[in-house]
């Protein structure tokens, strides 16, 4: 009897210790570090000629359509991830086919006295989102870098397949990060115009960046 009675103490005794090691570990310690990265474009211009989807001059939609991006960070989404200038819907569509769009023409383009087109409004569209999970305490990170930055750009074309209209490459982005402690930091860069790109389509992109810490259920 006296031998149990040891070794349940024993044990009691462990279970202690190890609470008050647990209680002592501060709570970063056991978390990881995420980072939510936000990508978006503006300054969204189409100043040549795009062929990307025709079906004659007087084809039923009149060769508007909404175009979608390809990015580091996923696919096509028929929303406003490259949004342009006449209305359809909630969506902004382009001119997808100016080769049969005679220029000037004031309903086909909106823009360089109605030879080109630029998106409307002219605003900021979030077109991406990452989470990354690098560990450690996020304050620690410092300088933040995304890697070859580039967007595809597609007009979209349900069920028969999307159509390639441009490609833009924006190369290494760095955001450096300001932190307010060990978890919340923040970051975002300049806007960035595109390194090389075919000339039928321009936009700027910016990275937005903000971390968190993640407690898994097992402290790791």
């Amino acid at each position: 009897m006296r031998k149990q009675l040891r070794s349940v103490s024993r044990r009691i005794v462990g279970i202690i210790v190890a609470w008050v090691v647990a209680l002592s570990i501060p709570a970063e310690a056991l978390a990881d570090c995420r980072v939510v990265v936000d990508l978006y474009n503006d300054q969204r211009r189409v100043p040549g000629e795009v062929n990307a989807e025709c079906f004659g001059p007087h084809s039923w939609d009149q060769g508007y359509g909404n175009w979608g991006v390809v990015s580091n960070y996923g696919g096509v989404q028929d929303t406003d991830q490259f949004a342009g200038w006449k209305p359809k819907g909630r969506q902004r569509h382009w001119q997808s086919c100016t080769g049969e769009r005679p220029r000037p023409n004031c309903w086909h383009y909106n823009d360089r006295a109605c030879t080109a087109q630029k998106a409307h409004p002219d605003n900021a569209r979030k077109y991406a989102s990452h989470t990354y999970a690098p560990g450690g305490l996020c304050n620690a990170i410092g300088v933040f870098t995304i890697n070859n930055v580039f967007m595809h750009i597609l007009e979209l074309d349900w069920p028969d397949g999307d159509d390639p209209v441009a490609s833009l490459l924006y190369g290494d982005i760095d955001v450096p990060l300001t932190c307010s402690n060990a978890s919340s930091c923040r970051g975002q860069s300049s806007w960035i115009p595109a390194t090389s790109g075919g000339g039928t389509v321009s936009a700027r992109v910016r990275i937005v960046i903000r971390t968190y810490l993640w407690m898994s259920p097992t402290g790791h």
